[in-house]
């Protein structure tokens, strides 16, 4: 393979991989990337924008500190990209995190956001404490959370911020675009605080008792009543309705419709070996949701075709550990 070719071949997979989110594609790129003879192929700073996108594409998978790391110095190249998914690198991130662990792990990336020195715009942002300050990310976070507080919020806040704030009315089309973005990405890695959680609570307990239709007459219960058999094919009100579900892994076309009618359906589990994301050692459930999001993290999130599929059922790690019929239930998810 001539010098051309092998660049061509890394320049195509590169695209894919940023397109797709592929993460194993990146990781790949990655490892070509350490050697001197194929980086001379390319321009230098090239190289480092190449690098920086690939490293986001396999975010899930690397190391907290190169994470925090790329919050804090590289965060304008996929925020700028309006076709690359930056929620979805960070739910991927939150699900390879234990549950328990996940609250804890917060505030670092928060506080890698608002230690971000990049540049938004040419006008300096006025605050009331500190006076006037440089538009970085970091500052314009710093602004809205002055303006909304820390506390978890819907996407509303964000675009009120972006629509109403003095600061935002200097800033062209495009960067109040990626301003938005920004704040509605602060705002979905945050967790509801336990304040919240419990006014949440006795809000919905008031809806609740609000709905309850007041009992006039009140028929006492008779022993004859009270004895009386209870129907069997009478299911209870607040179970899920599993039986109407059992076919889901044999009609694909009803995965989705079975999703948003039943959303309980993406913990079940369907194999018995925990999964491994990426290879990072971690232990999740092997539910119909992480099955998905080991596929997706193989393979990209969109643009799938017949062969994706076929090369992750012959070489995921994952499918390799299950037996004959878990591996039919996985192909037909």
């Amino acid at each position: 393979m001539t010098d051309q070719d092998q660049k061509q071949t890394i320049l195509n997979i590169a695209q894919k991989a940023w397109q797709e989110q592929n993460a194993q594609n990146a990781l790949d790129i990655l490892d070509q990337l350490k050697n001197q003879e194929i980086t001379q192929l390319f321009d230098q700073q090239w190289i480092q924008g190449l690098k920086t996108r690939m490293l986001w594409v396999a975010f899930p998978s690397l190391p907290q500190e190169k994470q925090l790391a790329l919050i804090r110095e590289n965060l304008l190249i996929p925020l700028k990209d309006p076709q690359f998914n930056l929620q979805s690198i960070f739910r991927v991130t939150r699900f390879l995190t234990p549950a328990y662990i996940w609250p804890d792990e917060v505030p670092k990336y928060l506080e890698a956001f608002l230690n971000n020195q990049e540049s938004l715009g040419a006008q300096p942002i006025t605050t009331q404490n500190k006076g006037q300050q440089e538009p970085t990310l970091g500052n314009w976070l710093r602004d809205y959370s002055a303006e909304h507080g820390l506390d978890k919020l819907n996407k509303t806040a964000a675009k009120n911020y972006v629509m109403s704030s003095p600061n935002t009315s200097t800033l062209a089309s495009q960067d109040k675009i990626t301003l938005e973005k920004l704040v509605v990405l602060f705002e979905s890695i945050k967790v509801f605080t336990l304040k919240q959680i419990k006014d949440e609570v006795e809000r919905q307990q008031k809806k609740d008792e609000a709905r309850q239709p007041q009992v006039v007459n009140q028929t006492p219960v008779t022993a004859a009543a009270a004895s009386a058999p209870v129907s069997v094919n009478q299911p209870p009100s607040t179970a899920p309705d599993l039986q109407q579900n059992k076919n889901i892994l044999t009609s694909p076309k009803n995965l989705k419709t079975a999703l948003q009618e039943n959303p309980k359906i993406a913990n079940q589990k369907i194999t018995s070996h925990p999964l491994d994301i990426l290879g990072r050692g971690n232990n999740i459930p092997p539910t119909v949701q992480n099955w998905l999001l080991d596929y997706r993290s193989r393979h990209g999130t969109t643009g799938h075709t017949q062969e994706d599929r076929g090369e992750y059922l012959l070489k995921s790690p994952n499918v390799s550990k299950l037996s004959s019929r878990e591996k039919i239930n996985i192909q037909r998810l």
